[in-house]
């Protein structure tokens, strides 16, 4: 929450944050991404775990013990996939996420569920 001089305090300090969408997210280059076919039981689990970040009512950001890495990595962890270390550039843990619970390799696209013919092209 707030603009780069919260988010750059951040990065020593824990600052206001949310779990509110913003549209503006829309805007931004997407780095890397990993999809995942669910079942029934997945889903519902992945709705409680974000029922549940939602309802903490003093969330707070920091770029070393509560970041955008911790978040993903708490989502996996609840429909029950290998989670990398958190301590990483962020663009690198998405891949590395795919890597631990798909191997990450060409091959691998149909059982991950990625769609790489409506996939955008990665900056």
């Amino acid at each position: 929450m707030g603009n780069y001089a919260v988010m750059a305090l951040g990065h020593v300090l824990p600052v206001p944050a949310n779990t509110e969408w913003d549209p503006d997210v829309l805007k931004l280059p997407v780095t890397s991404r990993y999809r995942r076919n669910l079942n029934a039981e997945q889903y519902r689990k992945l709705l409680a775990a974000l029922s549940a970040a939602k309802a903490n009512k003093s969330p707070y950001w920091n770029a070393v013990t509560n970041n955008c890495n911790h978040f993903i990595g708490e989502l996996a962890q609840a429909i029950g996939l290998k989670v990398p270390g958190q301590f990483q550039v962020s663009y690198a843990f998405v891949p590395a996420l795919k890597e631990l619970n798909d191997g990450g390799g060409a091959g691998t696209g149909g059982a991950s569920g990625e769609h790489r013919a409506a996939a955008t092209p990665r900056s």
